[in-house]
């Protein structure tokens, strides 16, 4: 379900914004796993993002482009 409700939000930004971008967890390696397969990518850290029960959890910053000029920039850069 959470791949559908990805899918779902991706195909709908593609139409209204060139970049995607969102944090996890670092400790949530399945929803990790889940966004770098739709295509986003790990691109920094914040530490100690968040605080609950008195420890601190780190978030991975990630980023996927939609756009057809920063994909055509991407391939270029690699």
């Amino acid at each position: 379900m959470g791949r559908r409700l990805a899918e779902a939000v991706i195909g709908f930004a593609r139409e209204h914004v060139e970049v995607l971008q969102l944090s996890v967890v670092s400790e949530n390696e399945a929803a990790r796993q889940l966004y770098a397969s739709l295509g986003f990518v790990e691109y920094g850290i914040e530490r100690k993002a968040l605080k609950q029960g008195g420890r601190y959890y780190d978030e991975i910053l990630m980023a996927k482009h939609l756009s057809v000029a920063a994909t055509d920039l991407k391939a270029d850069a690699e």
